[in-house]
């Protein structure tokens, strides 16, 4: 007979014999991810991302000017209609103007608003809060209004061509244009933008009768601080003077400003590429035109070799040479180097002398934004 073991129960031991036995042990269930909005559970944080961007998109609101989308911080110097500003994504709008108390206000009257102010500063902040459940968007902007109205633009126009066009351009010639400038409110901006454009000419050029100890490198720099004023005016002479200053350095914009400057406006069409470099007959209008804007030498001379080698019917060892000599000369920058180089290939491309237009090619595979064509062509022309 088999011998047993015995134990006295307890009352204890009485009661976990009469509970349900405990699982056996098991790797812990997988981690879900729960929507904060609707609080659906989801597998996985991409799975969780996914549905958030398809079921619960939270856009962050912002302000569009001319159909553009503003940056957080702006000044606005032309002031065209109410038309030209837009809010998308935006469920409510507060405004402060010139430090004041901030107030909420309308979507629908915000555009109406915004285009009557004039010398304002004004502190918009634009909100979507279209989940109930979900933290609101928001965007602050602030917004420097600085109008000015046409005859205070004509009058420092006027003074341009008084004191800058009928004398010899220095910097004492700057410098009263600047003073004859005085008084005219928010236009002073764009006299400024015009006294930028004229210092950089003379950075660039450093006429031996001038003391400019400024580097020659920062004429780049004057001209893009006029383009961020001069662009802000639809006025024929801001318009020339924002084509110019984008040509000296190397800024080709798709969209083209015509200034009615042949030369020019020819010029920043062909810098775009092969299918934009065409032949150019020059227009019968030579008698016509008048001075009405300065231009540094450099600018000049590329303007007239681009105006000549757009006319050439072909290419010969003279032109390359010429081009050879003006890209290795240390007289011009380099800025108008590389628009030489390009010249020199685009017009032996057209001409279908593809041999001499290898080297310059290469030499502008990795200069921008000339790389963006010279590349391309010179992988076509390689095969």
């Amino acid at each position: 007979m088999p011998t047993f073991g015995w134990v006295r129960e307890d009352a204890w031991e009485r009661f976990l014999d009469g509970t349900d036995p405990a699982p056996n042990p098991c790797p812990p269930a997988p981690p879900k991810f729960q929507c904060f909005v609707c609080k659906q559970a989801l597998d996985t944080l991409e799975a969780l991302q996914r549905h958030l961007g398809a079921e619960h998109k939270i856009g962050r609101p912002f302000l569009m000017i001319d159909g553009q989308e503003v940056g957080s911080a702006l000044v606005v110097r032309n002031q065209d209609s109410i038309r030209a500003y837009a809010v998308a994504n935006a469920s409510s709008a507060q405004i402060a103007v010139d430090g004041g108390k901030t107030t909420a206000i309308r979507l629908e009257t915000l555009p109406t608003l915004l285009a009557g102010y004039t010398e304002e500063i004004v502190s918009l902040t634009l909100t979507n809060e279209t989940e109930r459940r979900a933290a609101p968007v928001t965007s602050q902007y602030r917004i420097q209004f600085r109008v000015a109205n046409a005859q205070a633009l004509k009058t420092i126009e006027m003074a341009f061509y008084k004191n800058v066009m009928s004398h010899t351009l220095n910097l004492a010639t700057i410098r009263h244009f600047l003073e004859s400038c005085e008084g005219v409110g928010p236009a002073k901006d764009y006299a400024e933008g015009v006294a930028k454009y004229l210092t950089a000419i003379l950075v660039k050029e450093r006429p031996a009768d001038q003391s400019i100890a400024t580097p020659i490198a920062r004429y780049r720099e004057l001209f893009g601080s006029s383009l961020q004023v001069l662009s802000s005016y639809s006025r024929p002479l801001a318009r020339s003077l924002t084509a110019i200053a984008q040509f000296a350095i190397n800024d080709f914009p798709a969209r083209q400003i015509v200034t009615g400057f042949e030369e020019l406006d020819l010029a920043m069409a062909f810098f775009r590429g092969p299918m934009s470099a065409q032949p150019y007959v020059p227009r019968d209008t030579l008698s016509k035109r008048r001075n009405a804007y300065p231009i540094d030498h450099g600018t000049a001379r590329v303007l007239e070799l681009c105006a000549r080698y757009a006319g050439l019917d072909r290419w010969g060892p003279v032109l390359e040479e010429e081009c050879r000599q003006i890209t290795d000369s240390n007289t011009l920058d380099i800025m108008d180097r590389d628009k030489t180089l390009a010249i020199w290939a685009l017009t032996a491309l057209r001409l279908g002398v593809t041999r001499d237009a290898i080297m310059p090619l290469k030499r502008l595979s990795a200069t921008y934004p000339f790389s963006k064509w010279a590349g391309p062509c010179l992988e076509e022309i390689s095969k």
